[in-house]
């Protein structure tokens, strides 16, 4: 993996963008996974709406990896044309996780309501939750704005 060199800072190329998605993408299925899971074990639909949020960060992340693979790490102008053909079925498969994304959260949202306000008791690890990902996805977020810089 070359993102162990310091040329990934200084001087970042498609392999190292790539081994960035990779990384992303792992780090959200964990988040994804582990809210539903905390959703199981605490019926916080804070932690659903997580986990959901995070499971439409890594479908779309995925399909950017696929938008953007390049076996050979070269690109001619018939692979060219086939990432052209990528980019649109990308976008159009984006739009439709984060539609049933926002499905998802009206639904949580209307069957919250309805039960009125949820308790304090799953605010540790809510908060827990929270800290971790803003320090895990900030650190990650930075990255990636460097490389689009």
């Amino acid at each position: 993996m070359p993102c162990f060199s310091k040329k990934w800072w200084t001087e970042p190329n498609f392999s190292h963008a790539f081994w960035l998605s990779v990384i992303s993408v792992f780090f959200t299925a964990i988040a994804a996974i582990g809210g539903i899971v905390s959703y199981v074990y605490t019926g916080s639909s804070l932690m659903l709406c997580f986990g959901l949020e995070n499971f439409v960060d890594f479908f779309s992340s995925v399909i950017v990896l696929w938008r953007f693979y390049l076996p050979s790490g070269k690109a001619d102008d018939a692979r060219l044309a086939v990432l052209q053909q990528r980019e649109k079925r990308a976008s159009l498969a984006i739009s439709m996780i984060l539609g049933l994304l926002g499905i998802g959260v009206v639904i949580s949202a209307a069957h919250d309501f309805t039960l009125g306000r949820e308790d304090d008791k799953n605010l540790d690890i809510l908060l827990i939750v929270s800290f971790v990902s803003i320090l895990v996805f900030g650190v990650l977020t930075g990255i990636k704005f460097h490389y689009a810089w």
